[in-house]
C-alpha cells in the first residue's frame, strides 16, 4: 500500500459505517502517518488529547501507529 490519501481513508471509514461496523481506531504505518500529516485536509480533521497531547485523533478514531511501513486499516 504505497499510496495512502486522505481521500483512501475518508472511503475506507465511509464503507465501514455503513456496513454497520463502528470503527474506533486508525491503524496507520509508521512511514504513513508523516506523509499524511503533509495532506491540509488531514491536519484539519486531527486533533490531539491527552496530558500531553500525545493521543491523535481523526474523525473521532484513536489513531495507532503500527511498525509496518506503509499500512493503513480501521479497527
Amino acid at each position: 500500500m504505497s499510496e495512502v490519501s486522505v481521500k483512501y481513508i475518508n472511503k475506507m471509514i465511509d464503507q465501514a459505517v455503513e456496513a454497520g461496523k463502528n470503527p474506533t481506531k486508525l491503524l496507520l504505518g509508521y512511514k504513513t502517518f508523516p506523509l499524511l500529516l503533509n495532506d491540509e485536509k488531514f491536519q484539519k480533521d486531527l486533533s490531539s488529547t491527552g496530558k500531553n497531547g500525545k493521543d491523535k485523533f481523526y474523525k473521532k478514531l484513536k489513531i495507532k501507529l503500527v511498525t509496518e511501513k506503509d499500512f493503513c486499516d480501521i479497527e
